[in-house]
């Protein structure tokens, strides 16, 4: 741990918080870890999933019920799916992780999008376009998306400067069923 602190000219309880998942890797640790370990960012924060890489820090991902829970077999109707909340992005306007939202995936929801709308995002790799990452963030006019949270804050996403693009528009969050977990 010293050592890594000292080649990432940071101190052991930043490492401790970085290991742990209490310090965002995406922030400036990301190429300073990269340099010290010789390796590709991608290296550091690719996720594998049945050998296919799902991306960075994931904020939400699509929800996979098991047959027996009680939303294996809701039909949300056409351009709606059920995505799982992963991160701490927006818990300020009250979605947590482990919520379950819908999502609205149409062409007419991702084209009404409004200042302050909550929204899933896509934001592709510069310099691997093949490895993307899905945020959850808000919608700032006229091209901003940040995230609203009470614990973590990171720099805004920019339209044209990150090439990113709305997936979805967040339209509901699934209360809980039956009071337990989702």
């Amino acid at each position: 741990m010293e050592k890594l602190a000292e080649l990432i000219d940071g101190s052991t309880s930043t490492v401790n918080r970085l290991e742990n998942g209490d310090t965002d890797l995406i922030s400036s640790w990301l190429p300073k870890l990269s340099a010290a370990f010789g390796v590709p960012w991608t290296d550091i924060v690719s996720i594998e999933n049945n050998d296919e890489p799902v991306g960075l820090a994931e904020d939400a991902t699509p929800f996979e019920a098991a047959k027996d829970h009680p939303l294996a077999n809701v039909n949300l109707g056409p351009n709606r799916d059920l995505w799982e909340v992963k991160s701490h992005a927006l818990t300020a306007i009250g979605i947590e992780p482990g919520d379950l939202i819908i999502v609205d995936i149409s062409q007419r929801a991702v084209d009404s999008v409004r200042m302050g709308d909550a929204v899933v995002v896509q934001r592709c790799g510069k310099s691997e376009p093949g490895v993307t990452a899905t945020y959850l963030r808000q919608y700032i006019e006229p091209d901003l998306f940040t995230t609203n949270s009470r614990s973590r804050n990171e720099m805004p996403l920019s339209k044209r400067m990150d090439n990113v693009q709305v997936k979805g528009k967040i339209m509901h969050k699934v209360a809980p069923i039956g009071g337990g977990p989702h």
